[in-house]
Formats: C-alpha cells, sequence, structure tokens
C-alpha cells in the first residue's frame, strides 16, 4: 500500500485517517465524498486502499481500476491494484500487472513489484505503522493493535518477515527480564479486553506470547494468571494457516521454553507452522531442535536438509543451525564444515558457534579470532562473550577469562549463559587452587538461574561439593566433557544435554 499525498484536500483527509489505523472510518469518509459528486483519481485509489485495509479486496480491486482508467498516465492507482492482487493471493496476476507496470515505468517506483516476487519491498508506510502498532499495544488498546495488526498482515512482503517479527514480540525485548507484576498486569488487561470475535485469534496468541515471557522473582498474582494463560498455547488452532501460520511457530517455540519443555507439543505446533507459506528457515530449525530433544537426531538433521532445499536465500541461518546441532552431538568436523560455510553466508550466530567447534578441536588462536568476530558483529551477544571467556580460560589467560565471563554472569539474558559462565569461572578458580573463589562463582550462577529448574538443581549439587575442591573439579570436568558442545542452558536444551550423563 503507498500513501502518496498527491491527490488534493479530500484524498489526503482519507489517507490520514489510514495512517492513524481508522481505515473503516477512511473508506466511510472516501465513500461519503464520492457520493457527493467528489470524483478524482487520488480519491478512489484512495478508497481502495481503505477498502483494502478492511479485507474488502474485491471492491478494492475495483475501485482501484476505476481510479486507474480516470488517470492512465499516472501509475500510482495501478500500483496499489498490483499489490492488492499480490495481498488477496493472486501472484501471477500480480506478476503480470507488475511486468506492465515496468514496461510502462522503467524508471517508475512502481518496479517494486516487477519480475520475482521475493524482491518485493515493504512499502515506505510501513514503519510508521509499525510504531503505531506498538504504541497501541503498549497503551493495552488491544482491540486497536489487532486491527492494525490484521492490515499489517496484508502488506507483508511475500517473504519478508520485517512485520511478522514486530507482530510476534511486541512487548518484551529478547533477553529482558520483566517484572512479575508488570507481567501480571498485562496478562489481566489481555484477559479482560474486549475483543471483537474476528479478532480473537490475536489474544490466545499474545496470552501464549505473555505466559512465555520470562519475570522476575514469580509473585502468587503472576503465577495464577500464568496457568490460565498456558491454556492458550494448546488452544491456538488458526483455521487460515495461509495467513496466520507464523503463529504456531511461536507457540511451537514457546512450547519448547515451558516448564517443564513440551517437546511433542512444540513438535505438533511446528509441523503445522510449516504449512503456512512462505517456509521459514526458523520454523525448520525449531523443528530440528524439538526433534533433537525427543531423541530424534536423524530426524532432525532430515529437517534441515528439507528446509535447505526449501527456503533459497536462507541457506547461510540453516547451516549455521545444522552447525549448532552438530556441536551438541559431538561431530565437530561437520560442524566446522557447515558453520565456515553459513559464516560465508553472514549467518547472524555462525561465528559464535565457529568459536566453538574450533575450540573443540583444539584451535584455539583460531576459536579466539571467531569469538572476537562475533563480539564486533553482535556487541551484545552474550554467548559470544561466554565463548571468548572459556577460550581465554583454555589459553591460561586467566584475567581476560575472568573479566569476560564475570560480565557474562550479569548479562542481559542470565538463563541463557549464566550457568556456563558460572562453571567456566569456577573451573577457572579451581585450577589456580582458590577453591572459595570457585564456590563464589557457583553461588553468583545459582542466583542467576534460580527459576530455570534443572540449571538451579544442578548449582545446588555442584555447590554441595564446595567443601571438597578435589571432587568439585573432578564433577566440573565431567560436566564439561558430557556438555559436548552445547554451551547455552535454555530449557529446552538444557534437559537433553543432562540426560548424557551417565
Amino acid at each position: 500500500m503507498t500513501f502518496t499525498g498527491d491527490g488534493g484536500g479530500d484524498a489526503d483527509r482519507v489517507e490520514a485517517l489510514m495512517r492513524a489505523g481508522d481505515f473503516p472510518g477512511a473508506a466511510a469518509l472516501a465513500r461519503d465524498l464520492l457520493a457527493a459528486g467528489v470524483r478524482s483519481s487520488p480519491l478512489l485509489r484512495a478508497y481502495a486502499e481503505a477498502l483494502w485495509g478492511c479485507g474488502r479486496f474485491d471492491e478494492a480491486l475495483r475501485t482501484a481500476g476505476l481510479a486507474a482508467g480516470l488517470r492512465p498516465a499516472d501509475p500510482s492507482a495501478e500500483l496499489v491494484r498490483a499489490q492488492l492482487l499480490l495481498a488477496s493471493g493472486r501472484p501471477a496476476a500480480a506478476r503480470a500487472a507488475a511486468r506492465n507496470l515496468r514496461r510502462q515505468w522503467p524508471s517508475n517506483s512502481a518496479a517494486i513489484l516487477a519480475g520475482d516476487l521475493k524482491r518485493y519491498r515493504l512499502s515506505a508506510d510501513i514503519p510508521g505503522l509499525l510504531e503505531l502498532f506498538r504504541a497501541r499495544f503498549a497503551a493495552r488498546d488491544y482491540p486497536g493493535a489487532f486491527r492494525l495488526a490484521e492490515h499489517l498482515l496484508d502488506l507483508r512482503a511475500p517473504c519478508g518477515n520485517e512485520v511478522v517479527s514486530v507482530l510476534a514480540a511486541p512487548v518484551t525485548a529478547p533477553g529482558v527480564l520483566c517484572p512479575a507484576r508488570e507481567s501480571a498486569a498485562r496478562l489481566r488487561a489481555l484477559f479482560r479486553a474486549d475483543i471483537p470475535p474476528e479478532l480473537e485469534i490475536w489474544r490466545s496468541y499474545y496470552l501464549t506470547y505473555l505466559a512465555s515471557a520470562p519475570v522476575l522473582k514469580p509473585c502468587g498474582a503472576w503465577k495464577g494468571l500464568y496457568e490460565r494463560a498456558v491454556g492458550s498455547w494448546r488452544a491456538l488452532r488458526p483455521r487460515d494457516l495461509r495467513r496466520y501460520g507464523w503463529m504456531l511457530k511461536e507457540a511451537g517455540r514457546k512450547r519448547l521454553f515451558s516448564q517443564p519443555p513440551d517437546y511433542r507439543g512444540a513438535r505438533g505446533a511446528l509441523l503445522r507452522a510449516l504449512a503456512s507459506p512462505p517456509p521459514e528457515a526458523d520454523a525448520f530449525g525449531r523443528l530440528a531442535e524439538a526433534e533433537l530433544c525427543l531423541g530424534r537426531s536423524g530426524e532432525a538433521l532430515g529437517w534441515l536438509r528439507k528446509g535447505l532445499a526449501a527456503c533459497p536465500g536462507q541457506e547461510g541461518e540453516l547451516l549455521a543451525w545444522r552447525g549448532e546441532l552438530r556441536l551438541f552431538l559431538g561431530d565437530y568436523g561437520g560442524a566446522l564444515a557447515d558453520l565456515r560455510a553459513a559464516a560465508r553466508k553472514k549467518a547472524f550466530y555462525a561465528h559464535t558457534w565457529l568459536a566453538i567447534a574450533l575450540m573443540k578441536t583444539g584451535r584455539l588462536d583460531a576459536a579466539l579470532a571467531a569469538a572476537g568476530r562475533a563480539m564486533r558483529a553482535n556487541p551484545t551477544d552474550g554467548e559470544a562473550l561466554l565463548v571468548r571467556g572459556e577460550v581465554r580460560r583454555l589459553k591460561k589467560d586467566r584475567a581476560g577469562a575472568r573479566a569476560d565471563l564475570l560480565k557474562a554472569l550479569g548479562w542481559c539474558a542470565p538463563y541463557r549463559h549464566a550457568l556456563w559462565a558460572g562453571l567456566n569461572l569456577a573451573l577457572l578458580e579451581l585450577e589456580a587452587g582458590d577453591a572459595r573463589a570457585a564456590a563464589r562463582a557457583l553461588a553468583l550462577a545459582a542466583r542467576e538461574v534460580r527459576d530455570n529448574g534443572p540449571a538451579a538443581a544442578l548449582c545446588r549439587e555442584l555447590l554441595a561439593l564446595s567443601r571438597e575442591p578435589a571432587a568439585l573439579r573432578a564433577r566440573v570436568e565431567e560436566l564439561f566433557t558430557s556438555a559436548r558442545g552445547l554451551r547455552r542452558d535454555e530449557a529446552y536444551l538444557f534437559p537433553v544435554w543432562r540426560r548424557r550423563r551417565g
């Protein structure tokens, strides 16, 4: 959708309502103006866009056609019509319209739809609409936010994730712990909101989101609302997978993070999510992890092979995921090959996991360089910081290792990295002969993972050995051997690693 603002006062008034997210109001205003005798291509085009925002695709297409007929030398209405064809599920007709636009106006911005639809770019208006969505959600205007979310789904590019990524997680930034009272207030407001039946699917989805966001110091009020919201994970059954299938991917991820993890439920949700086009690397990767957690490593790698075939353009992410899974399995040669290929394709986390693979094969200088590249690419990557600290410990750089590991212990996402930072720091102090400092490191880790059941239990077990330094060191070294390449303690992966004992 393209608001051009070149249609005079009448069209501009309609477009102003659309920018505020009031598409029914915009359609009503345009209809009244047309009934009063105002008739122009910009007004008809704005009316078509307002109808589009209301989900009335056929009427919108007819209106866009009328707008194009009134001003055949202007590509704007034809662009709206081409976008409408795409949004309404008619890609072949959209391609034909795009080719016609490109022939007539080869240098015009209408060429965004030309040729391969994977090159389609989001309208310049979308960032403003996404900010409006965030603001409405934060203000707990859930009906208004959900109406705007419906419209934003119409605008998303066929292979783009910008819109869905905002709709998927509008409240809590990744890795930030939410105060329990604040989380409870959000859950309570969402339960009480008067949501129209056609938007009820959004309430179910966001209940799964809010219930799975980690909290600080769970309280009684939060626990009751949390238990009530958990039911939404199982009740989420989108009828239109082409439109809402991404919700199932998110629900599957949340089932993995639940306590205890629901591996089978996650697998079922992710399988259904893959029925929602376009295929996404993230869905294949999470499904592979669910299979791994169920003890089906062959199936896990098989899903990644399918993902590589189904997701051209996302090979780097999938190769990085496969490399990570091979780290968990102890296949360091395979992990190195995958992660080097992923790094060449600029995959975001490839350097961090490549550092682990290099470390596990004894190439400490190369591992340190890879961890440094990961930190430069993303200075907030706590996992990269942890890995760099571990490599420095192995290289006997105690001062550098201690600095990295202490920082990782207090990182913004402690539930992901604090356990391994604490284990590394404890082993560092034990190697230096300081049993008291090792106990302090374990106590710090225990404090940070206190709400992560398996990790908290392990910390308690190790603290009980703190008066026996030799036994404690042997136990921690055994844990590192057992863990192979795993350096995360998320709820769904940590129990898999724990099962390797014995």
